[in-house]
This record gives C-alpha cells, structure tokens and sequence, in this order.
C-alpha cells in the first residue's frame, strides 16, 4: 500500500505545472498529499487546533479577562507580561502562577474574587494554572513567534482574533488559519498594521514562500 502511495506521489508531482514560486497540483498529487497529510496530521502527543465550530470546547480553570488586564491604566500591562516569549521566542509561552502572583498575591486573599482565591490557592500548592490549550499547530509546521512579532510586527490579534475585547476566555480559537493565509502574507509587501503593544513598521519585502521554510 504504503509503495503505491508513493507511486501516487511521484507520479503527481510529474503531472505537476510550476508557475512562478507556487505549484498547481494535478489531481493526483493532490490526493496523494492528503493521504500523507492525514497520515502526519494525527500525531502522538500533537494538539490540532479546535474548530471554531466544532464540539464543546474547553473550560479554562480561572475565568481570565483578557479585556480588564489590558485595560489597566497607563498600558500596565500588555501581550509579553503574561506570554513573555511572545516577542523572543519560537513559542509565546504562558504565564507562570508566580507571574501571576507578583500582581495578585497579596496578603490572605480578604477581599479577592473566587478566581483571585483560587488562583492563590494554587499558588500556595506549588502548582501551576492547568490552562487548557486550544490553538495548537500540527508537528510539521514551524512557526516561530518572534519572526512574526518582533522582526515582522505583526500583531497578536492577526493570527489570534480580537483577544484584546474579551471579558472571559475563549472555548475555542477566534480565528482558523489555513495555508493560503500564511502563503498571502509571506507573499505580499505592504505595511503592516499592527495592534496597540507594537508600533507599525514600514513595508518589509515579500518572504519565502519556500515549503522548507514553514515545513520541516
């Protein structure tokens, strides 16, 4: 089976036209490709993202606004407070429970919300915050963080959706990526906008839209 796959494979990419940088598949590549790619997809230990549409999604343990946070006087705080890989990092990163208490550890909770007392609560048991992921990328996609961020400026909300307005955590992403998104990006040369945690940039030149550079 797996030698007519590959069979499939070759011949596809025979039949396959080349135009400029980006390949028209013929058929045959094309579901040759899917087979591979269903195959890769389920990977042990990998996390697809959730559909935004797709089953109940998940409950964070701590009712976390994004909204309130961001919204503290005087841009207190912003992205990399909390996610302090966000702009040096391949992966963003989350909070620890000590970063989260150096602003909400004080004294023995009198006064604090359930999540502030739960929060503390996990503090005090040496315990980190079982957040729940719910965007992830499959093992053969690389995606560094601070190659978009800090050297593009793009900004969080581009890939992630509007974060920054809300009042509870999400059940699933804001926002499905396909390649095509990724491809239109690396391809075009205009500026980009960005939010309010990174200023805009002057255009930059198209990137490669090679299939090494993001599959590996």
């Amino acid at each position: 089976m797996f030698g007519f796959r590959f069979r499939q494979l070759a011949a596809g990419f025979r039949a396959a036209a080349v135009r400029g940088r980006r390949i028209v598949a013929a058929p045959a590549l094309v579901g040759a490709l899917g087979l591979v790619a269903a195959a890769t997809w389920v990977v042990p230990g990998v996390a697809p993202a959730i559909a935004p549409g797709a089953g109940p999604g998940v409950v964070q343990p701590i009712a976390f606004s994004h909204k309130k946070h961001l919204s503290l006087p005087s841009g207190r705080l912003s992205c990399d407070s909390c996610h302090q890989m966000v702009f040096s990092g391949a992966a963003a990163g989350r909070p620890p429970t000590s970063r989260c208490l150096s602003c909400h550890g004080g004294g023995d909770g009198d006064g604090a919300s359930a999540d502030e007392r739960r929060l503390i609560d996990y503090g005090r048991a040496g315990e980190e915050v079982p957040w729940q992921r719910i965007w992830g990328l499959p093992a053969f996609v690389f995606f560094p963080h601070h190659r978009h961020t800090e050297d593009a400026g793009i900004a969080c909300v581009t890939c992630h959706g509007d974060f920054p307005s809300l009042d509870q955590p999400p059940s699933r992403p804001l926002k499905t990526l396909a390649m095509e998104d990724c491809i239109a990006c690396h391809e075009t040369s205009s500026p980009t906008r960005v939010a309010t945690q990174v200023s805009t940039l002057s255009a930059q030149p198209a990137v490669s839209t090679d299939c090494n550079t993001c599959h590996r």
